[in-house]
């Protein structure tokens, strides 16, 4: 199964997370979910279309869905952590998606650990 495919799965298996105080989310504030791609590379590009698609589909079937933020790391660990850091810090995001490299998400799940903020690949 392409990466793309696992990426998409684990979006929607985010969607569908309950907040952390056991109560759904009820539109009046979105929920923030990261996405850190490689838009150089076939999988990241994919990978943005199909998540923009997602969240087109999903707002127009559901009132109050979360809310995606992408950011591009450029192949670039350095860039993805620093992503990762903006994303947690400023838009205050319950889980980061999308990275394509081990070292990527190696240097971004220290952060994601000390930020209680699940990452997943």
């Amino acid at each position: 199964m392409p990466a793309c495919y696992h990426q998409m799965l684990f979006f929607f298996i985010l969607l569908a997370l309950p907040s952390s105080n056991g109560i759904r989310n009820t539109g009046t504030r979105k929920v923030g979910v990261g996405a850190i791609l490689n838009y150089n590379s076939r999988a990241g590009k994919e990978g943005k279309i199909a998540m923009e698609m997602a969240m087109d589909d999903f707002s127009t079937h559901f009132l109050g869905g979360p809310l995606l933020h992408l950011r591009n790391s450029q192949g670039d660990p350095l860039q993805a952590v620093s992503a990762a850091k903006n994303l947690i810090n400023k838009h205050e995001v319950r889980a980061i998606i999308g990275m394509e490299t081990w070292e990527e998400v190696a240097f971004t799940a220290e952060l994601g650990n000390n930020s209680q903020v699940p990452i997943y690949l």
